[in-house]
């Protein structure tokens, strides 16, 4: 299917924003630490005109969620990121562990415009390539989504929930404050605790798998606005469940909830727009003051102001800002001769459930930063950018252009299925793969094989089972 050039269209105002941007850092920064940030919003903003004028000249299949919330998640790194440093640096200081040095600082601002340009690239090949007649006849879909109707997955998701439930509740039930929950504190090892953990990620995708099918299946049959509203309600209780996790994590169920309404029932109401943002909004703004009390306590003037700052501020923490990239370097420089294969192999069989429990903790890019940093209870998230320089210092960008590849390759794979179950799991790890923005290896590692792998088993063993029973009844018949 041809993208419409009008949909591709959102990138040149896009790219005209991203250089005023860059003027704005120019004439409003007063930190020398940041004297050269400007140049990676213009050079997003020169990369960007460039990739979206390609793309309006080529037919290409038709683009789904995937690719604009890599595209979203890519511009607040590369332009909206830079506009809250240099605007949160005139009224707070923000920043864990020591400064780069001057050189340190403009390196991680020039790998980081060339990783931008190299993921544009990434991304454009990508969609070529699956825009190949070969490849873009399977996306030419009717607009009607196949329900997986299996009882596996209702006895899964009943099983999954009533097991977590009964030995690690705090995996899935809420905090006060509407969600605000931290694992890491809450949750008691217990004997086969990646199992658990595998449960309840688990649960959560097929809770929302499933109640979206039977919604469906009873609004088809009574014509009943009530399973609509139970499908609305369906998705405020699976934000509600991702957000003891994080708040980027709840915004995504959000997003996601959304667009699968859309895509099963069709058009919805405008008010459950309003409501669904409303239940988002109040939840992200209550975890917001609980976990950013200090700011009100600490604060002498307005607390609602101290706290806007401070989440400002943190950007660069969230969306692995230029700062966090260069003190990856102060990470190589110090922990250089300790980084090894062992390191590399960790990283990754580190976040393996029950394998974890034999890997050294310790020996990780992500601890090792903490501690250069001066954090002890590994909140910082090492940025994808700087991993890949303490392994690959002469091709820094290796995992990132990696992960922008499945982006959009499972960006390709939604588009290539009206299956719910398999659109949500190539949804789910497309962010996750897009988030290479924000977390870091072993976080998308980690829900690779918490969540991806045993979901996609289980969808393949109830393909499996549906083909046995309906070859048996073929048989009887």
């Amino acid at each position: 299917m041809k993208q419409r050039a009008k949909e591709m269209k959102i990138f040149l105002p896009g790219s005209f924003l991203a250089m005023a941007i860059a003027v704005y850092c120019i004439l409003a920064n007063e930190n020398h630490l940041y004297e050269y940030l400007y140049i990676i919003p213009a050079a997003y903003a020169v990369g960007l005109w460039i990739f979206g004028f390609l793309l309006q000249e080529k037919t290409i299949y038709k683009v789904s969620l995937v690719f604009y919330i890599s595209q979203a998640l890519m511009y607040i790194r590369y332009v909206i990121t830079p506009f809250f440093t240099v605007f949160s640096a005139k009224y707070t200081s923000w920043g864990w562990g020591p400064d780069p040095t001057d050189g340190e600082m403009l390196c991680a601002e020039l790998l980081m415009c060339l990783e931008a340009w190299l993921l544009l690239t990434v991304q454009f090949l990508a969609i070529r390539r699956f825009s190949k007649p070969k490849y873009l006849s399977k996306t030419l879909l009717p607009r009607n989504c196949i329900y997986d109707e299996s009882i596996l997955l209702i006895v899964y998701a009943i099983f999954a929930c009533g097991m977590v439930l009964l030995v690690q509740p705090k995996l899935l039930i809420m905090d006060k404050y509407f969600g605000y929950s931290s694992t890491k504190n809450l949750v008691q090892a217990v004997p086969l605790q990646g199992l658990f953990v595998i449960l309840a990620d688990t649960f959560k995708k097929v809770f929302l798998i499933v109640a979206l099918t039977i919604c469906k299946k009873g609004y088809d049959r009574k014509k009943n606005k009530l399973f609509l509203v139970l499908a609305v309600l369906s998705v405020a209780v699976n934000m509600a469940l991702n957000s003891g996790s994080t708040r980027i994590r709840m915004v995504f169920a959000l997003i996601l909830g959304v667009y699968f309404l859309n895509y099963v029932f069709g058009k919805i109401p405008r008010v459950f727009y309003v409501v669904g943002g409303a239940l988002c909004l109040v939840s992200f703004v209550s975890v917001s003051l609980v976990k950013f009390s200090y700011a009100i306590n600490e604060s002498s003037t307005n607390p609602v102001v101290s706290i806007i700052l401070v989440m400002s501020g943190q950007f660069q923490d969230y969306f692995a800002g230029p700062r966090l990239v260069g003190q990856m370097f102060g990470v190589h420089r110090v922990y250089g001769d300790s980084i090894g294969v062992s390191t590399f192999l960790n990283d990754f069989l580190g976040s393996v459930p029950f394998v974890s429990n034999f890997i050294d903790q310790t020996n990780r890019i992500n601890y090792l930063f903490n501690i250069y940093c001066g954090i002890t209870n590994q909140t910082l998230i090492a940025p994808v950018l700087g991993i890949g320089y303490c392994y690959f210092p002469c091709f820094p960008f290796f995992f990132s252009m990696i992960f922008e590849y499945f982006a959009i390759r499972l960006d390709y794979a939604m588009a290539s299925t009206n299956r719910i179950s398999y659109k949500y799991l190539y949804a789910y790890m497309g962010y996750l793969c897009a988030m290479c923005m924000g977390y870091s290896t072993q976080n998308i590692f980690a829900q690779f094989a918490n969540a991806f792998v045993p979901l996609w088993v289980l969808f393949k063993v109830n393909d499996w089972l549906k083909l046995k029973i309906n070859t048996l009844s073929g048989g009887k018949s």
